[in-house]
């Protein structure tokens, strides 16, 4: 037994008890590193529970469905819009980028769709994985992704400006704490734009270069190489000419 791929399968599949069941069942014809394969997605494959278990919890799929179903029609739509922000968000990005309120965020946690975790910066809401994933097929036929990825794109470069890492000041190391809690979502923001938008993720990339610069310079370097080429700039300096145009609208929606 490879003991290693169980270890990233039970990783992959949040751990969630029913989740790990599933995927066990599948040990018989499946060796784990295969297994581990083909957990992309993962609901496709955890299906198979029990016969003598109720239909909800013979799929993954089934039992996450009838806890969404539980919920009230806009704790629906906010799960759905959240699952376009990844690694988890704070309260101001959730209330900005899916209209959410404090109170539904409440509602997600309390059927267990959501967790709050504590950090030095305020609290974080995080969706699981499997979870997450349910809430995009869902939210795809509604039409709402490509809006909700645009405003997601659109508060990250706010984030980012307002962290403004180019300036070497006493509030610099909590700045640079901020973008690295955010790093999930500013490279789900820059994947979007590559054919959503290149101006907003060229703004992206390069609101970030003083983080690129000292934490991550290939890959920086990398993303804002992508950036340019796709907008159609040769450098930074050349691309931040033009960045006003994009920035403005983006203010103007906070």
């Amino acid at each position: 037994m490879n003991l290693r791929a169980i270890r990233r399968i039970c990783t992959r599949v949040d751990r969630l008890p029913l989740a790990i069941e599933l995927a066990a069942s599948r040990v018989r014809t499946l060796a784990p590193n295969e297994l581990l394969v083909r957990l992309e997605p993962r609901l496709q494959l955890l299906v198979g529970g029990a016969r003598d278990l109720p239909a909800r919890q013979q799929t993954l799929q089934a039992t996450i469905s009838w806890s969404v179903d539980l919920l009230e029609a806009d704790e629906q739509r906010d799960l759905l819009r959240l699952s376009v922000v990844l690694g988890g968000c704070t309260l101001d990005a959730a209330e900005f980028v899916c209209g959410t309120t404090v109170e539904r965020l409440g509602s997600l946690i309390d059927h267990n769709l959501l967790s709050r975790i504590d950090r030095r910066s305020g609290s974080r809401y995080v969706m699981l994985e499997t979870i997450r994933e349910f809430a995009q097929e869902r939210l795809e036929p509604t039409g709402e992704r490509e809006a909700l990825q645009r405003r997601h794109a659109e508060y990250f470069l706010a984030t980012a400006e307002s962290a403004n890492l180019m300036q070497e000041t006493e509030e610099y190391g909590e700045r640079r704490e901020l973008v690295e809690s955010e790093l999930e979502n500013f490279r789900a923001a820059l994947d979007w734009t590559v054919g959503g938008d290149p101006d907003l993720g060229l703004a992206i990339a390069t609101a970030l270069e003083g983080f690129w610069e000292h934490a991550q310079p290939v890959r920086g370097a990398a993303l804002v190489r992508r950036a340019c080429r796709r907008n159609g700039r040769r450098s930074t300096a050349d691309a931040r000419a033009g960045l006003e145009s994009v920035r403005r609208p983006c203010r103007d929606r906070r």
